[in-house]
């Protein structure tokens, strides 16, 4: 066990230095209030968050299924259920669970200045080892919605209402 977290925490030093391509974050008016991108290694995936103006609080968040964020007005739902590629049920606290596309929720601090300048109210980074380059995911929707993630209700956690999208293309690791 111990050579287990020198290695994680080998690549996690080492992952501070990748550098990820990143597109932007929509809400339900269509505005641009983040960035996410992922990269993709033989040992997993790092997914990577900056938000700039969202509501303050926790939040769900997920990766769906279908690449598609063009549907804001109606909350996103063109972007289907979770990535499931092992036909799980929903959520870590669920013994039938987890969807390859649960993700930890996220906190949003509260923000005193004007969102217009960019201040990240929220910077994620979550390291994903079961998804693989060999599993050849191409395309995702990342989603956040309006609350906290239970972890255990099937579908989606009762997370509440889409919030946020964007469709992430994973990338191959490359050193900064």
């Amino acid at each position: 066990m111990k050579w287990l977290n020198i290695f994680l925490l080998l690549i996690v030093a080492h992952v501070q230095a990748v550098t990820v391509k990143e597109v932007g974050v929509v809400d339900n008016q269509g505005q641009t209030i983040g960035r996410a991108g992922m990269v993709v290694t033989d040992q997993g995936s790092l997914l990577r968050v900056t938000l700039w103006s969202m509501s303050p609080g926790w939040h769900g968040m997920h990766l769906h299924a279908n690449p598609d964020c063009s549907d804001p007005e109606e909350g996103f739902l063109r972007s289907g259920g979770h990535l499931n590629m092992y036909n799980h049920e929903h959520g870590m606290f669920n013994h039938e669970g987890i969807h390859t596309g649960d993700l930890a929720n996220i906190y949003v601090m509260p923000v005193c200045k004007d969102a217009e300048e960019q201040t990240p109210v929220a910077i994620v980074e979550q390291w994903l080892p079961w998804i693989k380059a060999s599993d050849q995911v191409t395309q995702v929707a990342l989603v956040i919605h309006e609350h906290a993630d239970d972890y255990q209700t099937n579908p989606a956690g009762d997370a509440g209402r889409r919030l946020a999208c964007a469709v992430i293309t994973p990338q191959p690791m490359t050193a900064a």
